[in-house]
């Protein structure tokens, strides 16, 4: 080199000393939903099915909805938490104050990037904004409702990423042989039928039973779909249908049915033609009389199969056999009865 080098420049090699994170392979690209270990409580977006920018996230009983089922994928920037509810959204920190959001991924790397640390256990991760050192952490008492939020790493919540169909199983599609029909449902081995507790009336909590047959609203019913899944409905007001209440010896009450998936959806297992034991879907309990099935017993739900009362799905015309009409050339006239080819005749005895 000749002349002044006081203003040499050498090339340098440049490297970015945060490498690009990403995401395990056993939970990249598909749906989960994620529970916070040992609770029943998942992460949810909070309100009834929609996301939107700065939208909370929770904890929340399993209800099989889009707001509890997530996506881990792996961006150019790094993997991010999506929702099903719309996959252009995902986890995000609000810096301000440490919340957790919903927010539109693309172009907001900084606040979703996340990395996922395993906790030891299979399919358990803690959760770490990769750009703020945060981690997701349930807020206060585990319970449904509870807010999530970023904290420091002591504080954070272990979060188990259970698949969909675990956690949430498919469930049966209601028999063509009763779907969208009306029936009376009599319980096996008696002369009673399902029925609505009171006088023609249903209300949230009212009670179910069974009871002699009376032809009624309150002991007809109709399986059908509501929200694409299967309810057994009253015909006395068809936005209500069978409800589980209680989880010992659950109750088995009347509710709506429109967001009350966790605790209406039924499957309908059939045992023979038109004969059917009834299973509440995501509980795993049957329909069954709660003793002997005479007038007035009352029904719950029990987890024992065997024990299981078997419903026969009958339609009114079977339970209420009409009586047979005279022939309308008798209807009134007068005649005599002669007894066969004989020469007596039906007779009031005396004078």
């Amino acid at each position: 080199l000749t002349g002044n080098t006081d203003q040499l420049w050498l090339p340098q090699l440049y490297y970015d000393a945060s490498p690009i994170p990403s995401a395990p392979n056993n939970i990249l690209n598909k749906t989960f939903v994620l529970q916070a270990k040992d609770t029943s409580f998942n992460l949810n977006i909070y309100g009834t099915e929609t996301v939107a920018n700065e939208r909370n996230v929770n904890i929340y009983s399993a209800d099989d909805v889009q707001a509890q089922r997530w996506i881990v994928k792996q961006t150019s920037a790094g993997p991010k938490l999506f929702t099903k509810l719309n996959e252009d959204f995902a986890l995000n920190i609000r810096t301000t104050d440490n919340e957790r959001t919903m927010y539109i991924a693309q172009g907001n790397d900084k606040d979703s990037v996340l990395e996922f640390i395993s906790a030891g256990e299979s399919m358990c991760y803690k959760i770490r904004t990769y750009n703020h050192d945060k981690y997701l952490s349930i807020s206060g008492d585990v319970k449904s409702g509870a807010d999530v939020i970023w904290s420091s790493s002591d504080k954070a919540t272990v979060w188990k990423f259970v698949d969909e169909n675990t956690a949430f199983p498919p469930f049966d599609p209601i028999p063509s042989e009763i779907l969208n029909k009306e029936f009376y449902l009599m319980a096996d081995n008696s002369e009673c039928y399902l029925n609505v507790h009171g006088t023609e009336s249903v209300a949230v909590g009212r009670n179910v039973n069974v009871y002699t047959k009376e032809k009624c609203n309150a002991q007809t019913w109709i399986a059908k779909y509501c929200n694409g899944k299967p309810r057994l409905f009253t015909k006395l007001n068809n936005a209500f249908a069978l409800n589980i209440f209680g989880k010992t010896n659950s109750n088995c009450t009347m509710y709506t049915a429109n967001g009350n998936e966790r605790d209406s959806v039924l499957d309908f297992k059939k045992v023979d033609t038109l004969k059917y034991k009834i299973k509440m879907h995501y509980h795993d309990k049957y329909l069954t009389v709660d003793g002997k099935a005479t007038k007035g017993t009352n029904v719950i739900w029990t987890d024992d199969y065997d024990k299981a009362t078997v419903w026969t799905f009958k339609e009114e015309d079977d339970v209420f056999i009409p009586a047979p009409g005279a022939p309308a050339e008798l209807i009134g006239n007068e005649f005599f009865l002669r007894a066969g080819n004989s020469q007596y005749y039906l007779n009031v005895h005396g004078s």
